[in-house]
């Protein structure tokens, strides 16, 4: 009976929720600006005070969708075509968080990684949420072409966040 007392409280502990997050990766192309997000991210949080110790957002990479398949499925070919694994996950893990609100950190897909300097937009006790401006190539994806590539996708992408705890 008190394993089972106990449970709930290591979950809650551990500071891991899905609860409300989503991300938007927006883009550009010759024939249209896309956009695909998710709402299925996983955030471990930690503060002491008005500092956040601890911040790792994960993103399930075929979470991301766009409502097109075809547009969903030349994004995911991209992403394997670079060596990235089906099942991987964008990893959003903090550094630090310092005095002057900005984030230091580290996005990852699987050992792809960029070194990022976040201005988050708020960050209120329980919210983070604002806008990362990076390219495709900096995580060694190569922008999509289509129709025997006469249409190119842009290498600038534009990731806005709201994540919860």
């Amino acid at each position: 009976m008190k394993k089972l007392l106990l449970l709930p409280l290591v979950a809650f502990l551990s500071m891991a929720y899905a609860a409300d997050s989503r991300i938007e990766v927006h883009g550009t192309s010759t024939l249209h600006d896309w956009m695909m997000a998710s709402e299925e991210a996983t955030v471990e949080i930690q503060r002491d005070a008005d500092k956040i110790t601890k911040l790792i957002v994960k993103l399930p990479i075929e979470s991301l969708k766009s409502g097109d398949g075809s547009l969903d499925d030349n994004a995911y070919d991209t992403i394997y075509d670079a060596g990235i694994a089906k099942g991987e996950s964008i990893i959003f893990t903090l550094q630090s968080h310092n005095d002057d609100g900005t984030f230091n950190g580290t996005f990852s897909i699987a050992d792809k990684k960029q070194a990022v300097h976040i201005t988050p937009a708020n960050v209120t006790s329980n919210e983070i949420n604002g806008t990362l401006v990076t390219q495709m190539t900096a995580f060694g994806l190569k922008p999509p072409t289509f129709l025997f590539g006469v249409m190119t996708t842009g290498d600038e992408i534009e990731i806005k966040y709201s994540v919860n705890r």
